[in-house]
């Protein structure tokens, strides 16, 4: 478990499954994301079982201090090699604070990519039309580095994904600034 001032990170487990499908069906959600849906709880059971197994993925369930899940979040196409990594954070619950979630999220699971994991960049990708998410990775360091064109078809036409990465050494850079220090010491981190 990883804890956090707003929200912790727990591994994913089978006993997700219902709240996972749930997630995965809501069209809306899954408007920001270039998966197939709708799914079936066996699908999504095989997937889950599947994501644990795998040495390149690492999934977690964001939950509330209440231990209310929130969405899920993990690090995809992890290389350990050259030691960068895939971010993903959906917070499908939408409750009180939840811009908040999204941003105590990634600062955890960039602390744990950096600090754990040891790896040297983390990216994210995002559909063009995703201004909570583009908001979201610029609050905590991230640089938009590429577009890839026309990439993803959504809502009946093609939209362009873009690139944001974040070198470790920026994100210590950022842990500097006031709001890295607040950020940090909300988290008991040193």
């Amino acid at each position: 478990m990883i804890r956090g001032w707003r929200v912790n990170l727990r591994p994913v487990s089978v006993h997700d499954l219902p709240h996972m499908v749930k997630w995965r069906r809501d069209m809306r959600l899954m408007g920001y994301y270039d998966r197939p849906v709708p799914i079936s709880p066996d699908e999504m059971e095989i997937e889950i079982r599947d994501h644990i197994k795998s040495p390149d993925r690492l999934d977690f369930i964001v939950e509330s201090k209440k231990g209310e899940p929130l969405g899920p979040a993990f690090f995809e196409h992890i290389d350990r090699e050259s030691r960068h990594g895939e971010i993903n954070i959906m917070i499908a619950e939408k409750k009180r604070g939840a811009a908040f979630h999204g941003a105590n999220s990634a600062f955890l699971l960039l602390l744990y990519a950096f600090r754990k994991m040891n790896l040297r960049k983390v990216y994210g990708r995002i559909i063009e039309y995703a201004s909570e998410s583009r908001a979201l990775l610029e609050a905590v360091g991230f640089k938009k580095e590429a577009v890839w064109r026309e990439y993803f078809y959504q809502k009946g036409r093609r939209w362009d994904f873009h690139v944001y990465g974040l070198l470790r050494d920026d994100f210590e850079r950022f842990l500097k600034t006031p709001r890295g220090r607040r950020y940090l010491k909300a988290s008991g981190e040193k």
